[in-house]
């Protein structure tokens, strides 16, 4: 699986209260995100391009990684619902 921002959009966060918005400037739209999902964008957005890279850009270690892991396909399908990236399954 590979991942990457949509390459239309450029990203404005605000974050307050451990909760994220998301201006994406290509579409227009705002995003309110929760922190998971917040995290896995700005994961992809440092350049995490597979999901080994976006585990070691979490941060994730022992049995969190099994967590993470486990909740990323959902979070990767409403990144990509939303526009916010591309997923290309290779």
């Amino acid at each position: 699986m590979q991942l990457r921002l949509n390459q239309t959009g450029s990203f404005h966060w605000l974050e307050w209260d451990n909760e994220y918005v998301v201006f994406n400037e290509a579409s227009g739209l705002t995003h309110h995100l929760d922190i998971p999902t917040a995290r896995a964008l700005m994961c992809v957005e440092e350049g995490a391009t597979d999901m080994d890279l976006l585990v070691e850009r979490w941060g994730a270690s022992g049995s969190e990684v099994d967590v993470v892991l486990a909740a990323l396909p959902f979070i990767l399908e409403q990144l990509a619902g939303a526009n916010l990236i591309d997923v290309s399954r290779e």
